[in-house]
């Protein structure tokens, strides 16, 4: 994106400034100081700044840039010179507390004839700190992952219950990102699908994003009253790691235990991996147990979850025997040294 700006008075205030880059398209802007031939500053008005801070944010203003007096020369020869310098830009940096986060710019000087090396050496003294000053850190909010889950009502639900007898089962979820502390609601497209059988009934309200990808939005679809569940759908068991199904099965009629159907636990595509147990979402948030369950009335994928294995790693120093392990797995003795790693340590 390209930053444009130019150089305003700041004689009527940080507001005035504002006004005039915004009414040119400009989305930052430059000011002096104080006055750039001499010393004198204006008093600083910080309800003034407020509002410029805030209209600002408003209006997508990037960094604006503080521009020092010409008369600053932290190399020159004359001692009185060298602290009125320091001094102003002290005076600078305090005032500009009011506008945190912004630059500054200033000219380094001449060496008057005391040689470059002299002159770098000057100005670096007045880089160091010399009294208490506020750094400020900025932070932007980065994109996190949050989740829209769709719910079905039990196809098994009498017709035409009340809304507190209902019960829901997990349907399909999508993970869609945004800027951690926007508010974020369900978009259309999901309050729009089509299940056989079922409607839109209703949806979590708008929410804000959490940076720890805790955010869940769910989205209900009820059973519709004249809908009689049946027929035969399809049982998938699958590993989001492997491009073939680990095993599927057809024709299965609505409410068939699904216990003789589930294989073998499977072994891992990837080195480092054991199998855990099986989940109704690719992400792995919504266990399952095919061993209790039935066959609903659509088609039903089940998910392999995976877990790290974690690998004693020993090292002997000396070429002798590396100490055993005890009841409990850990090692005794001496002469070696242990940890534990998975394959994603480095």
């Amino acid at each position: 994106m390209l930053n444009i700006g130019c150089h305003l008075s700041n004689s009527k205030g940080y507001m005035n400034m504002c006004r005039e880059a915004a009414s040119i398209g400009a989305n930052t802007f430059q000011f002096f100081t104080r006055n750039p031939r001499g010393g004198a500053a204006k008093d600083i008005d910080p309800a003034d700044t407020a509002e410029a801070r805030q209209f600002m944010a408003d209006n997508g203003f990037v960094k604006i840039l503080a521009h020092a007096p010409y008369t600053l020369n932290p190399c020159a020869a004359r001692p009185e010179v060298r602290e009125f310098t320091e001094n102003t830009m002290a005076d600078d940096l305090r005032r500009m507390e009011f506008t945190p986060g912004n630059m500054y710019n200033f000219h380094p000087g001449s060496h008057v004839e005391q040689g470059i090396d002299a002159g770098i050496e000057l100005i670096n003294g007045v880089m160091y700190l010399r009294g208490s000053a506020t750094l400020y850190a900025k932070w932007e909010a980065k994109d996190a992952e949050y989740r829209i889950v769709i719910r079905k009502q039990s196809a098994s639900d009498a017709a035409d219950l009340p809304e507190a007898e209902k019960s829901y089962e997990y349907m399909e979820s999508v993970k869609l990102s945004a800027p951690v502390g926007t508010s974020v609601s369900v978009p259309e497209e999901y309050k729009q699908k089509t299940y056989p059988g079922y409607s839109y009934a209703r949806c979590d309200a708008e929410t804000t994003v959490a940076a720890d990808g805790s955010t869940v939005l769910y989205v209900y679809y009820d059973k519709n009253s004249d809908y009689t569940p049946g027929g035969t759908y399809t049982l998938r068991f699958v590993d989001p790691y492997r491009t073939e199904p680990l095993a599927e099965h057809t024709g299965i009629s609505y409410q068939a235990p699904l216990a003789s159907y589930e294989p073998a636990a499977p072994e891992s595509a990837r080195s480092g991996y054991e199998f855990t147990r099986w989940y109704l979402d690719e992400f792995c948030t919504v266990p399952a147990d095919p061993d209790t369950m039935t066959m609903p009335d659509h088609d039903l994928t089940f998910y392999a979850g995976w877990d790290l294995i974690w690998y004693l790693v020993k090292i002997d120093p000396n070429y002798g025997s590396l100490a055993t392990l005890d009841g409990a797995g850990s090692p005794v003795g001496s002469g070696s040294t242990w940890f534990w790693k998975t394959v994603e340590d480095e």
